[in-house]
């Protein structure tokens, strides 16, 4: 499970997203707050490593300053789009709700001592976030375009 941590975590920081924009009108696009994301690179390194040293204080100190980042500048009206643009808004949304819900029961597990759900929710954050960066990423990081079978990134 340390292992598949690990490997979470060294895919997250290589996916790191600084911005993303469209070219096109009604095209969902979402700047990220490119602070609060090396903030959470930070945070989210310093939590793997508290994980594997079994320093809860520091899990739940790291989870709530984790916690308390947007990561997103402004807010997102998945209705100001249409079709499939929409979805990809409402994704980017209940993406972003599973994260805070994950990082809010790592701080509850973490304050409760527990080993076990520690270690999942760690995993599940950096899950999360690797899945995000995958989804929304792909302009940004071509090396998602051959992480799928079609080579088109989208399976």
């Amino acid at each position: 499970m340390r292992t598949n941590l690990l490997i979470l975590i060294a895919t997250l920081t290589a996916v790191v997203t600084v911005t993303y924009a469209a070219d096109r009108p009604r095209v969902f696009k979402h700047e990220v707050d490119a602070a609060d994301m090396r903030k959470a690179r930070t945070y989210v390194h310093a939590i793997v490593n508290s994980v594997l040293e079994g320093d809860f204080d520091q899990i739940r100190k790291y989870g709530e300053k984790l916690d308390e980042l947007t990561l997103i500048k402004g807010e997102i009206d998945p209705t100001q789009y249409e079709g499939s643009e929409r979805a990809r808004a409402e994704q980017f949304l209940k993406n972003n709700e599973y994260y805070h819900a994950s990082v809010k029961t790592l701080i509850k597990a973490a304050s409760e001592y527990s080993v076990e759900e520690t270690f999942k929710v760690a995993e599940d954050i950096t899950r999360s976030c690797v899945a995000c960066h995958a989804q929304f990423g792909q302009n940004r990081f071509p090396a998602f375009q051959r992480m799928s079978p079609s080579g088109n990134g989208k399976d």
